[in-house]
């Protein structure tokens, strides 16, 4: 069964769809989106008369039943966009699948969770030129232009086999190396004199690969994807899940998410660094020690004697031994009903933190500031409840919000036993704190808007 998968999969793509993918220059995004700016301040992100921003489905079937794409241009700038779109979007997803988990259902968390695992990915290929819709999909070809694929594969397959097929090429090792940035370095300076992006290329690959890993699964397998989407719970048994468990993991998520002023994920980040320099080393000769060869990448940082102190007891795990929990629920099967759903929530959030880095440099790239970009952000925020009127401060303030919810939730696990923590009584004493922990817009604000 899992031969006919591997078969399945990779014939999604033909030799000429994969050309065509290995022969885009993400500088054409980054130049189509720059060339947004005029609408954009008018408060749009594509022109009012862009033929694909309503009935897009429709209007694209239209186009190819008549031969030919009517505006390869309006097209490519709606895929621009869309990059950083579908990323809020993954973190609204995300978010809805937390507030379900903490419901007591994980139904309904699973779904949702692999949709925000989907709208990064899709989120993640737009930016590097790979539109999809529905059975029609194009890659840029050119500065404000697509071509089509030749593929007519629905979206579930076709997002894995062009995720799969983008990240064994050279330029996804580079973007990986870019937006990870722990102490606000990039991988690339971090192992500088090691290798640089050299040594993290065959390893970016592996994260994408397993960040992505129900992209792949799911899609293969409907069935597995449909119990929770489309089976009723119940049959034959209801699928329970423990109250202090769920409250403790949505816990770790947001801890894994607190940002710093010079790092945005800096935790994730941190973890990052810590692995791929483990991997890293395992390639090393026997005769040279761990500890000298990660002071051999701290040192070459330039950082204060107490930071680079801290740095390297930190990497040879001398403190915080141990990774946060989400890295190893990421490596949980898709199917079964212990941590599955916790295995997709944790994935999701780590391909939504590549995909809103690599949103993010895009939107560096076009030059779009903070103000240009607020009719956007400012109405998510207000829509979804994160706050009132106009939004004053810096938006990594938002942080504030989320740290005393996470003082409440831990109060209430201090103060009853696990088997005294039910799921009626974290909703009548945490009920705001629940819809708080849910709202992972936030996220989506504070690391996609420029800081100036």
């Amino acid at each position: 069964m899992a031969r006919k998968r591997r078969r399945k999969s990779s014939s999604v793509l033909s030799s000429r769809d994969r050309s065509a993918i290995k022969s885009i220059a993400r500088s054409d995004v980054e130049t189509t989106l720059a060339g947004l700016q005029r609408f954009i301040s008018s408060s749009q992100w594509v022109g009012g008369t862009n033929r694909y921003s309503r009935d897009t489905i429709k209007r694209i079937r239209t186009d190819i039943g008549l031969g030919r794409l009517r505006s390869p241009r309006q097209l490519a700038q709606y895929v621009a966009a869309s990059s950083i779109l579908h990323c809020a979007d993954g973190w609204s997803y995300l978010g809805k699948s937390l507030s379900s988990l903490m419901r007591g259902d994980p139904h309904r968390c699973r779904h949702l969770a692999y949709y925000a695992e989907l709208r990064a990915a899709l989120s993640l290929l737009a930016g590097e030129g790979i539109g999809i819709f529905q059975n029609q999909h194009f890659a840029f070809d050119g500065q404000n232009s697509v071509s089509r694929l030749q593929t007519t594969k629905p979206t579930h397959q076709v997002v894995w086999s062009c995720l799969d097929y983008w990240a064994q090429q050279k330029r996804s090792g580079n973007l990986f190396a870019r937006i990870i940035r722990p102490y606000g370095r990039t991988l690339d300076e971090w192992l500088g004199p090691l290798g640089g992006s050299k040594v993290v290329a065959p390893q970016a690959r592996a994260w994408f690969r397993q960040w992505g890993f129900d992209l792949k699964t799911l899609a293969d397998d409907r069935d597995a994807r449909n119990v929770s989407s489309y089976r009723p719970d119940g049959i034959p048994n209801s699928w329970t899940v423990r109250a202090e468990e769920i409250l403790r993991f949505a816990g770790d998520i947001w801890t894994a998410l607190e940002p710093a002023s010079n790092s945005i994920f800096e935790v994730i980040d941190a973890h990052i660094l810590r692995i791929a320099l483990e991997t890293a080393f395992q390639g090393v000769q026997p005769s040279v020690q761990y500890r000298n060869w990660v002071r051999t990448a701290v040192s070459y940082e330039g950082l204060p004697a107490e930071v680079e102190r801290r740095w390297l007891q930190f990497l040879t795990r001398q403190i915080d031994k141990d990774d946060i929990c989400i890295f190893p629920y990421s490596r949980e099967p898709s199917e079964g009903d212990r941590t599955s759903h916790l295995g997709i929530v944790a994935r999701a959030m780590f391909l939504l933190r590549v995909a809103t880095g690599a949103a993010a440099e895009l939107i560096r790239q076009a030059g779009f500031s903070a103000s240009a970009t607020a009719f956007w952000w400012e109405s998510l925020g207000q829509s979804r409840g994160l706050w009132e009127g106009k939004r004053d401060g810096a938006l990594i303030d938002l942080w504030a919000d989320v740290a005393p919810l996470l003082q409440e939730s831990a109060a209430f696990q201090r103060k009853y036993q696990n088997a005294d923590q039910t799921f009626y009584r974290i909703q009548h004493e945490l009920g705001p704190t629940l819809i708080g922990l849910g709202s992972c817009e936030r996220v989506a604000v504070w690391s996609l808007v420029p800081s100036s």
